[in-house]
């Protein structure tokens, strides 16, 4: 039995929070699927009996067509109606743009299949490599050029100047002498009269508390959890300990601009 697939518009309301969500997908109406929204689809496996779905537009022939439905419709969301700019946002849409990318539609699929498929026509390949080759490969590469023959003998006839016990003599005297005169000096316990000296410059100088001006001088973060809420850090790494979450998690997240959702972080920003 072939199942026949069209494209839909579908509406999503959350009866708790008074939140929506609109979606477009392709396939049919009753496979199963929810949407793409990690966030809501959180809330959805807790509380599924707080979800009401209503399509808005059926039976459409095109994906090319169904985006752009879907376009039209999340168009008429306002910025101020979603997160980070509102603390409760009134859908669960994070963007108001359907993410329009090429891999979308039937024809750029094929096209760049097409370039792809070009791309690698007459060259090996790369998977049929075997695992004995590859360590070859590496290997090489880690350990460099191979010596010939002729580089090995010429590195064999370099003459190797032992150390005479003339030489350990006059190497002897010369420390020595570089000890006494202060050329070399012992890094040991201070003395009292150099202790006194440096209590003596810094009298009258204001002590710094280095732990808080790390703290103070760091970078400020904006960290916007799930549920909208938003704390200004100074510095990762603090926040990080004191919340027991990983800090380069923390670190990527605010350099690839992704959220967080085992920690229930939507966004890392600096200010």
């Amino acid at each position: 039995m072939v199942i026949e697939m069209s494209g839909f518009i579908y509406l999503w309301f959350d009866r708790k929070y008074k939140r929506y969500y609109i979606g477009a997908h392709w396939g049919t109406e009753n496979d199963g699927y929810i949407c793409s929204s990690p966030w809501m689809k959180r809330s959805y496996a807790k509380r599924p009996s707080d979800f009401r779905r209503k399509i808005i537009k059926s039976d459409i022939n095109t994906r090319d067509e169904m985006y752009m439905l879907e376009m039209n419709y999340l168009s008429m969301i306002k910025e101020t109606e979603i997160k980070p700019h509102k603390t409760n946002p009134r859908y669960y849409n994070l963007n108001i743009k359907n993410n329009n990318i090429w891999h979308r539609y039937d024809a750029d699929i094929k096209t760049v299949g097409q370039k792809i498929s070009a791309s690698k026509k007459g060259k090996p390949d790369k998977r049929t490599t075997s695992l004995s080759e590859i360590g070859k490969k590496i290997s090489i590469a880690k350990k460099g050029k191979p010596l010939t023959e002729a580089h090995r003998k010429a590195l064999a006839a370099v003459p190797r100047k032992p150390h005479t016990e003339e030489w350990k003599t006059a190497n002897s005297e010369r420390l020595k002498q570089q000890w006494a005169d202060g050329t070399r000096k012992s890094y040991g316990p201070m003395s009292e009269e150099h202790k006194k000296k440096i209590a003596a410059g810094n009298k009258g100088k204001i002590r710094i508390d280095v732990t808080n001006y790390k703290i103070s001088h760091s970078k400020k973060y904006l960290i916007t959890n799930m549920n909208g809420s938003t704390i200004e850090v100074h510095g990762l790494k603090k926040y990080a300990a004191d919340n027991n979450i990983p800090y380069v998690t923390l670190f990527k997240a605010s350099q690839k601009g992704h959220s967080v959702a085992k920690y229930d972080i939507y966004e890392v920003k600096v200010l």
